[in-house]
């Protein structure tokens, strides 16, 4: 069942177009995840399915309501703010409460749901505080509480954890998968970060430039973007990109020529291009496979960053493009490399994506293992 519905939403802030004709659909106990850069309008479509953005063009429905004209408190949602937005002189209490007792609600009622709530985020001790006497990632919980309260229709969270450091970002991610769980209306959620886009995400859309570039699943939209937009925004480290010459091609296999001399192989059908096409081939750096023998292509070392669980290394092939690679911790020689060594790469043509010069990502063909199972 769709929940909220935007229909061609458009908006202009003289006559500079920040969203351009964006439809989309969210289900009923849905979490979606809006991602961009700054600027491409997130929070903008945020705010407008709020109510706080007049729309310049098209229809935001709200089960199926429609409520363009529709002041935010009768929009039948909760909007969490990334700055909390809590009144200081009032207690965590009357903060919770402060919705409901605008709407009338007899106290009673009021105080009963401000501790069932305070006792699902686990900040019943904290009650008869002030914001200024709890933490940040403690605050935040009490924005939330102060939506789940009202018990809307759709939570609308606004780069909620921005404000955190990175263990408290980890804890309150875990902390609104179980709210989403507990209280399962629809979420239209804006971030910047990846990992709470990938973790949280039934679905993720990602924009730029007031469009959708692409919407689906966080492992869709990870393993097949549709451009070299949302390949490359989607990733930590990014995407690795290099330019390159289509040579030959075939419905299961393309051959591409690099930096002048070296092939690589695809597996991908770029039939729809010419020889001699522009194209961009793209991998993950944790596909590239290094060596320190032999190898598709060369180069040295800029840098190396042991985190810990992970090693990331970045190679420049030449003045201008570079690779980063994550290779296996078990890769035999990983300890003795420094910086300035000389290595090689291999491209697996099963995990190299192809993009066209528009941009648009080729087809890829499934590999078929031949060893038995």
């Amino acid at each position: 069942m769709t929940k909220v519905e935007l229909s061609h939403v458009s908006k202009e802030y003289n006559q500079v177009e920040v969203l351009r004709d964006i439809s989309l659909k969210i289900g009923d106990s849905e979490l979606l995840v809006l991602v961009g850069p700054s600027g491409c309008g997130k929070s903008t479509l945020l705010r407008s399915i709020a109510g706080f953005e007049t729309l310049s063009g098209g229809d935001i429905w709200i089960n199926g309501v429609l409520v363009n004209e529709t002041p935010p408190n009768q929009r039948g949602v909760a909007m969490v703010f990334q700055n909390y937005a809590l009144y200081p002189h009032m207690s965590v209490t009357d903060n919770i409460g402060f919705g409901l007792r605008n709407l009338g609600t007899p106290k009673d009622e009021v105080k009963k749901r401000v501790h069932q709530v305070a006792e699902v985020l686990q900040i019943k001790s904290l009650l008869n505080r002030k914001p200024n006497e709890i933490s940040g990632g403690q605050r935040q919980r009490v924005a939330i509480g102060r939506a789940i309260v009202k018990n809307p229709q759709v939570f609308l969270f606004d780069e909620p954890l921005s404000n955190l450091d990175a263990s408290l970002r980890s804890q309150m991610r875990i902390e609104i998968a179980k709210v989403h769980q507990l209280f399962p209306s629809p979420i239209i959620y804006v971030t910047h970060d990846q990992v709470e886009a990938m973790t949280l995400a039934d679905r993720i859309a990602v924009l730029n430039l007031g469009i959708v570039e692409q919407i689906g699943s966080p492992m869709e939209l990870y393993h097949r973007p549709k451009n070299l937009f949302v390949a490359g925004f989607l990733g930590s480290p990014a995407m690795n990109f290099i330019p390159g010459e289509l040579i030959d091609s075939s419905v299961v296999l393309a051959q591409i020529r690099v930096f002048n001399k070296c092939l690589l192989s695809a597996r991908v059908n770029a039939t729809s291009l010419s020889p001699g096409a522009p194209v961009t081939i793209g991998i993950r750096p944790e596909n590239v496979r290094i060596n320190d023998l032999s190898g598709q292509l060369t180069g040295k070392i800029s840098l190396i960053e042991r985190l810990g669980n992970r090693v990331l290394i970045y190679i420049n092939l030449n003045s201008k493009d570079h690779l980063i690679v994550e290779p296996q911790l078990e890769t035999p020689f990983l300890d003795a490399l420094k910086i300035g060594d000389s290595i090689f790469a291999d491209l697996p043509a099963e995990v190299l994506y192809l993009f066209d010069k528009n941009g648009m990502a080729l087809p890829r063909v499934a590999h078929r293992s031949t060893r038995s199972a």
